[in-house]
């Protein structure tokens, strides 16, 4: 493991809502990293969705966080399935990890390996670091198209963005009509 390198393994609720903090910053300092990566989806979807035993890695350098692999232990039937959280709901399911700290994530899955018997790492977006790292001794993979996320580009202009959505031209109408029944506000997002 490189020097100032430490892989921390998050395994209880309470140990992943501590990380929020820290994780929220890198979520901020990751360049393309989506809501479906963040603390703000992944934490709400394991309180309504986790079953199983949380298998979460926490990499920090030189004791800061910079890498997060949020996964969790499914029993499935006779499986134990290591999956990523949010599985299911969420588009691009990749670690918040740098390439270079991929490598150390895995070491420290194959030291783990008592706990699950596969890893099914779903909805990984093209160009993903794990796509192109070396698995650890012992362990083969495959890759295989899954559902695709789709992606709906909007105009920057409000007006074009009106003209593109007709309903949106109402909006103003829709707005005076809710304040005249009182009791709603309506906030831009």
């Amino acid at each position: 493991m490189p020097d100032g390198v430490a892989v921390e393994e998050i395994t209880t609720p309470a140990g992943l809502v501590a990380l929020r903090p820290e994780w929220l910053e890198l979520w901020h300092a990751m360049p393309t990293a989506t809501p479906f990566q963040s603390p703000a989806w992944l934490l709400p979807w394991w309180h309504a969705f986790g079953r199983g035993e949380l298998l979460t890695l926490a990499i920090r350098v030189q004791g800061r966080l910079a890498g997060l692999f949020p996964l969790y232990v499914y029993p499935d039937g006779g499986t134990r399935k290591l999956l990523p959280l949010g599985i299911g709901l969420s588009d691009y399911l990749d670690p918040l990890l740098p390439p270079e700290l991929v490598p150390p994530a895995l070491a420290r899955l194959a030291l783990r390996q008592d706990r699950f018997d596969r890893i099914d790492l779903e909805d990984l977006r093209a160009g993903s670091p794990l796509l192109d790292t070396p698995l650890p001794p012992g362990w083969r993979g495959s890759v295989h198209p899954c559902e695709p996320c789709p992606v709906l580009a909007l105009p920057e202009d409000p007006a074009a963005l009106r003209r593109a959505v007709p309903r949106l031209a109402k909006l103003p109408y829709y707005r005076r009509r809710a304040e005249r029944l009182g009791g709603m506000r309506l906030e831009h997002a």
